[in-house]
């Protein structure tokens, strides 16, 4: 894998035709997001299944310290991942010495996604608190839109009307999806005003509706899926810089030593170890707060079995390719993905547990699935074209010399 993405960047330097460096982009593209999507589906359905396993909810393992192990796992492969490109154990210590000790300021950058998920997760069990989880999944696809937003705050990248059309026809297609998932179509006229009255109570004394508590768990749901967006965004701005420690402007006074070169795919695990370095201690102290009454009591593992380790497994991996779809994707495509997953998942259970679904599942999966050929048709597809890989690319053109004649 370490060979696969750090060719890029020799290529970068290489005499190949443009069209062969531009198929080369569209190849590999494809693969991280179709790899994306398969193990989050994947993940998903492990999930789904090891906690439905145990009839009895005792026996299940507990969700915070399945966080911590596949963060923990998360930490350990991209170690071993910048062993492999460095080729050396000694050169990956001396690396992450420099980037977490001497640079500070870069490692706290990291910190910040990790801080972003634990507020994120806050918001959700206050979310859950006052909302219906019907109403919670469906207000949470406004992730799609928030994301594209804030890409364009924070990254410069601008969609036409056509993107922005494709991602609005992805949120309703989705939220077609979850309805159905949810059985909102079958509902009868007597289940509907159960329904609305679980979600609007009256109050006995004063014959009022409480209004305020569904107001708060739907601003809960909107600020999370801003926390979600700006996470997102956020890290794939750090993973995009291609600023290393051997840059010219790097003036650190606690540089006491020329420090190991480091680049490209490498430059990827080291920012993964950094912001794993806060998400590994917040996850296991989550965990301790849940269960301080229970520890003693309690085993570290209880109900982990090989369907659970799969999960961490699939997890683990799939944190990886999420990684390598911000670096070389974005955001949007990684949203794609994970919408993708919901309707693969979905018929997964159609086909495996014999789950009958409407019409109106087929005609939601049909507009995800279309609103990817939209956005596809729309612009550049599966394409790094950042604004700095423009310049870049415009700048060697104009310098470059003439090729004379031999």
């Amino acid at each position: 894998m370490c060979a696969l993405f750090a060719s890029r960047d020799k290529r970068k330097r290489s005499t190949d035709s443009c069209s062969e460096t531009h198929n080369e982009y569209v190849i590999r593209n494809v693969s991280l997001f179709l790899l994306l999507t398969f193990l989050t589906t994947l993940t998903d359905v492990l999930i789904n299944q090891s906690r439905k396993g145990n009839v009895n909810l005792e026996e299940n393992y507990d969700a915070a310290v399945m966080v911590f192990l596949v963060e923990f796992s998360k930490l350990v492969l991209n170690f071993v991942l910048l062993c492999g490109c460095q080729n050396s154990f000694t050169k990956a210590v001396q690396i992450l010495k420099y980037e977490v000790f001497e640079r500070p300021s870069e490692t706290f950058k990291c910190s910040v996604p990790a801080f972003i998920y634990v507020i994120q997760n806050n918001l959700s069990y206050l979310a859950l608190a006052y909302l219906d989880p019907g109403t919670f999944e469906i207000t949470l696809q406004i992730k799609l839109l928030t994301t594209a937003l804030l890409m364009r705050i924070l990254l410069d990248k601008r969609l036409n009307a056509y993107q922005w059309l494709s991602l609005c026809i992805l949120l309703f297609g989705v939220c077609i999806v979850e309805s159905n998932e949810l059985g909102w179509f079958k509902i009868e006229d007597n289940s509907r005003n159960n329904l609305r009255r679980s979600i609007k109570t009256e109050d006995a004394n004063t014959g009022t509706v409480k209004s305020w508590n569904f107001m708060c768990g739907l601003v809960a749901t909107i600020a999370m899926t801003f926390m979600s967006a700006l996470a997102g965004v956020y890290f794939e701005k750090l993973l995009k810089d291609e600023k290393g420690p051997n840059d010219l402007n790097d003036q650190s006074p606690n540089v006491t030593h020329k420090p190991p070169s480091v680049h490209g795919v490498s430059m990827l695990w080291v920012k993964n170890i950094q912001m794993f370095l806060f998400s590994v201690p917040i996850a296991l102290i989550s965990w301790l707060f849940k269960n301080n009454q229970n520890i003693a009591q309690k085993n570290f593992l209880h109900g982990f079995d090989a369907l659970a380790w799969s999960v961490v497994a699939s997890g683990c991996v799939l944190g990886l390719t999420t990684s390598l779809t911000l670096k070389y994707l974005n955001n949007i495509y990684k949203n794609f993905a994970s919408s993708f997953s919901i309707v693969l998942a979905s018929l997964s259970t159609m086909l495996v547990a014999g789950k009958e679904y409407g019409p109106m599942f087929f005609i939601g999966g049909c507009l995800v699935f279309g609103s990817l050929w939209t956005y596809h048709r729309s612009g550049r597809p599966f394409s790094n074209q950042s604004k700095a890989h423009k310049e870049n690319t415009s700048s060697k053109t104009r310098t470059s010399p003439p090729i004379s004649a031999v």
